[in-house]
């Protein structure tokens, strides 16, 4: 007492959004109707208003991409798997809720085409994606940040980049050298030059997950990746 306690800085990551919801087209698959899909979306949401066109924005998917919604079962519950194609990208995502309760997105497929790497397509994809699932009340999004070094896959360095975290297996651990040995997560060791440069030489595949909660270090770390390379929607 007597003393003001120091004010809290405003968290940069509830930034309002710049990305915006999809406006891709968006339809259910054969055999399935709008009213089964919805229904199911709307209970592992608990949003009783959600539309099918939120399936497009959880998926991040570009404006000009088709979307395909269906109800698919997953550990004994329902899921809406998520496809969204163009001309660029090839998008498979699940929804969920897991058995904590927590509503999870999970990123099975992000491929973009040889011919398009580079240009910050699945950035983009992130970003919109990051925007819409936080709004919808996602806990987190996960995925499998790949390492492929025949088909290009260099997702085990660009997903941490992009603020994915995930614990670092065994033989990873046995490898650190010394000034990085204290490091058990993918984001102790990129934060800094020595850590990424290693992690980029002998990083592998991973098991990654983004936070989407109010205090996210991976919204912020995101939204700072963003400024830095200046992406706009």
């Amino acid at each position: 007492m007597g003393k003001d306690l120091p004010r809290e800085r405003p968290d940069r990551a509830s930034n309002p959004r710049k990305f915006g919801p999809s406006q891709a087209s968006v339809h259910v698959a054969p055999g399935q109707t709008e009213g089964q899909v919805v229904s199911v979306m709307r209970s592992i949401l608990g949003r009783p208003r959600a539309a099918l066109r939120e399936a497009a924005n959880l998926a991040g998917a570009p404006d000009d991409a088709m979307v395909e919604v269906s109800v698919v079962p997953r550990h004994g519950r329902r899921a809406i798997q998520i496809r969204a194609e163009n001309a660029a990208t090839n998008l498979r995502i699940l929804l969920y809720q897991g058995f904590d309760g927590k509503r999870i997105v999970e990123n099975e497929q992000i491929d973009v085409t040889e011919t398009r790497r580079g240009q910050g397509i699945g950035t983009r994809q992130l970003a919109r994606q990051v925007e819409q699932a936080r709004r919808l009340g996602i806990a987190e999004i996960q995925g499998y940040a790949a390492r492929n070094d025949e088909t290009g896959d260099v997702g085990y360095l660009v997903w941490p980049l992009l603020g994915f975290e995930g614990v670092l297996p065994r033989d990873i651990l046995e490898r650190l050298p010394d000034n990085l040995s204290a490091a058990r997560r993918v984001s102790e060791l990129i934060q800094d030059v020595d850590g990424r440069r290693w992690w980029r030489e002998h990083g592998d595949s991973l098991a990654v997950f983004f936070d989407l909660g109010p205090r996210s270090r991976a919204v912020r770390w995101l939204r700072a990746y963003l400024r830095r390379k200046r992406f706009s929607s």
